[in-house]
């Protein structure tokens, strides 16, 4: 399984990398939204994991982009945004919101639940 992940913080990104690929986890990295985009446009992933508030292209402006090409892939967008704006994105079909801060056991937990779901 391939994942595409997205974080603006790099500290942050090289441990949920090392994380995803300590369980097994083939991990594809960007910086933003601009290199996330870049990535699903060229590789088969089979989730995507991207925080919501980045420099430029945002986690939802990638989500946005493809679900108007038809792309269903499942998404889990990680933020500390308002609860606003949380809310109209956990209402999108295949898309989990985790809230920062998580546990590196919840994490798991998500990309293991949006893995296996897209396997039904």
């Amino acid at each position: 399984m391939r994942v595409a992940l997205a974080e603006d913080d790099h500290d942050l990104r090289q441990a949920l990398a090392d994380t995803l690929r300590d369980a097994g986890i083939d991990v594809v990295e960007a910086a933003s939204g601009n290199q996330l985009l870049a990535i699903v446009r060229t590789t088969q992933v089979a989730l995507v994991v991207t925080d919501l508030m980045m420099p430029g292209l945002r986690g939802d402006d990638v989500l946005r982009l493809f679900r108007s090409a038809g792309d269903r892939t499942p998404y889990l967008i990680i933020t500390a945004a308002p609860t606003w704006i949380v809310d109209a994105l956990a209402d999108e079909d295949r898309v989990t919101v985790l809230r920062k801060p998580f546990t590196v056991d919840a994490i798991l937990a998500a990309v293991t639940r949006a893995l296996a779901s897209d396997q039904q």
